[in-house]
């Protein structure tokens, strides 16, 4: 898997390592020094074959320590030293070194020499992370909240990522410390002070957080100071500085859903396994058929099905074929899994109105959560920390119902129904990422539109007012699931799935969905999309009475 950053034979998320590591640079008690065998304050390192090149930073140089020997090279000395990255076609270590009050950028031949200036005094701050190519730098500029590419042939710099303030919002970083840039130069940045990991896809003006959040913590859906970040095959690898561990994150938290990997690196069988109703379309009331099912949860191997015409909440235990009825007697309808209740949260019909209850996720007496008459049909919910976000179809709008206080606030749409950027048209489908960012399957404008959390309008990111079946359309979609800026589309008039890039004006692939009907490589009207821990996708083909699982194709472990 070629990166710009680094290059890596083997899948990385296919391993595991023993938890006690070898000391090969530096003293075994901790001890620092300045003899060849000790370090003070080091850095930055580069691995080269089996060569170690450290920035013993408060020692003031850079050593190479050479395979299978104890010997140690000192290639630069005399500056205190911060980032280092390996040109693999100049075969030179580039390096930041301090300079008065800002820094130089150079670089020296690996096996040692004269090193030469790249990048002048002025022109950076603080650097700890650099990434050398083609004639041009990735340089972390820490203090300036920022990373910027260097050209080393025009002398001139852009800026990729962060703004020329610092913050939290998307567009801006404080104090990054770390960059990985991959083979197609999308740029994850360890985002120090905000705890953060942020992948900022090429050319875009804002990034996406892929790790961590604001709330710094130990827990792992927490960071604290993180500050170097390597990516490989979806799995990222943090060093999340001042909990004193670097740690593998193999989850990214969102408030919708629990992702395991990064889903936009993975390709999918487009032959799909019936797991929940029958193989022939025939729809029953027996414990396995299903009759007009509309939404599912995955919850480690278990599935939860609303299997709506037969008025009941299914839970299939393990990949069995038999299901168990946590709730009968009305029709139901979105789904949702409460993490911190370990409870279901599911819509059904009262009357002219809808209203929501929760149940333990191994079944009980249900509660009530939304009383009758608040909202009308709602096919979508997201449910967290003592509120639902409940897409409120009929009304053409989703609201953010709290849990104690029994009152809503409308967070996309509300202004009537109709397509302009403030409006909703029969919303079905919702997902919410871990920024409270809301994206909506606004069905009958046939469009994904992206509600940033706290605006009153909404942007368009998949789709138009114009339904059709080419790559650029869609058709009455009705669920969306997102990650790591990549959106799945339940695209339900054209029964398909689709995989469409955020920016991108049209899908990248159909991932489903070679014309209705019910062979395995075929859909018709898909309602509801999940992924699994593995990144195996479960989709809710709702006129075939079935849901269908796509194994994640993993020939490369």
């Amino acid at each position: 898997m070629t990166t710009i950053s680094s290059t890596i034979s083997i899948n990385l998320s296919c391993l595991s390592w023993d938890e006690n590591g070898l000391t090969i640079a530096g003293a075994q008690n901790g001890e620092f020094g300045q003899a060849l065998n000790r370090l003070y304050g080091p850095r930055d390192l580069i691995v080269d074959n089996e060569n170690i090149y450290v920035s013993d930073t408060l020692n003031k140089r850079l050593l190479k320590f050479i395979r299978h020997s104890s010997e140690v090279q000192t290639l630069v000395q005399g500056e205190t030293l911060y980032g280092l990255s390996l040109n693999q076609e100049e075969q030179a270590i580039y390096f930041s070194q301090e300079s008065g009050s800002y820094e130089v950028i150079k670089r020296v031949n690996k096996n040692g020499g004269d090193p030469s200036i790249v990048v002048p005094i002025q022109q950076i701050s603080r650097s700890y992370s650099l990434v050398a190519f083609e004639g041009k730098i990735y340089i972390c500029d820490t203090s300036k909240h920022r990373v910027v590419l260097w050209s080393n042939i025009n002398r001139t710099l852009a800026i990729v990522a962060g703004d020329v303030n610092m913050g939290f919002d998307s567009n801006q970083l404080r104090t990054p410390e770390g960059i990985f840039v991959d083979v197609n130069r999308n740029v994850y940045v360890a985002d120090t002070l905000n705890h953060r990991i942020q992948l900022w896809k090429n050319g875009a003006s804002n990034g996406i957080t892929v790790a961590g959040s604001s709330n710094l913590g130990s827990d792992l859906h927490q960071l604290n100071s993180p500050r170097a970040v390597f990516v490989d095959s979806g799995t990222m690898f943090i060093a999340d500085s001042e909990v004193a561990i670097s740690t593998t994150i193999t989850s990214r938290t969102t408030i919708s859903s629990a992702v395991p990997i990064n889903l936009s690196d993975l390709t999918w069988n487009e032959n799909g396994v019936t797991i929940a109703g029958a193989q022939n379309n025939d729809s029953g009331q027996a414990s396995h058929p299903l009759y007009d099912p509309r939404d599912l949860i995955v919850d480690n191997e278990n599935i939860y099905v609303s299997d709506t015409l037969n008025r009941r909440l299914l839970k299939f235990v393990n990949h069995s074929a038999e299901g168990q009825s946590l709730f009968t007697g009305d029709y139901l309808y979105g789904l949702a899994l409460n993490q911190v209740e370990q409870a279901i949260y599911f819509s059904h019909e009262s009357g002219s109105s809808d209203i929501i209850q929760r149940i333990n996720k191994n079944g009980g007496d249900p509660s009530i959560v939304v009383p009758s008459g608040r909202i009308t049909r709602s096919y979508s919910l997201v449910a967290f920390e003592g509120s639902t976000y409940i897409c409120d179809t009929n009304n053409h709008r989703v609201i953010l119902w709290s849990n104690i206080d029994k009152t809503f606030a409308i967070v996309a749409g509300g202004n009537g129904v109709g397509s302009d950027s403030n409006q909703l048209r029969v919303p079905e489908g919702i997902f919410v990422d871990v920024n409270r960012n809301l994206y909506v399957a606004d069905t009958l404008n046939h469009r994904i539109q992206l509600w940033k959390n706290g605006t009153s309008n909404g942007t368009t990111v998949a789709g138009s007012s114009n339904l059709g079946s080419g790559l650029h359309q869609l058709n009455s979609p009705r669920a969306v699931f997102v990650d790591s800026g990549t959106i799945f589309i339940a695209d339900s008039g054209n029964n398909r799935i689709l995989k469409w890039n955020i920016g991108e004006l049209r899908a990248a692939v159909v991932l489903v969905g070679s014309g209705s009907g019910p062979n395995p490589n075929q859909l018709r009207n898909p309602t509801s999309l999940k992924f699994d821990l593995k990144g195996n996708m479960y989709v809710v083909d709702n006129k075939n009475n079935r849901v269908q699982k796509y194994l994640v194709n993993n020939t490369q472990c």
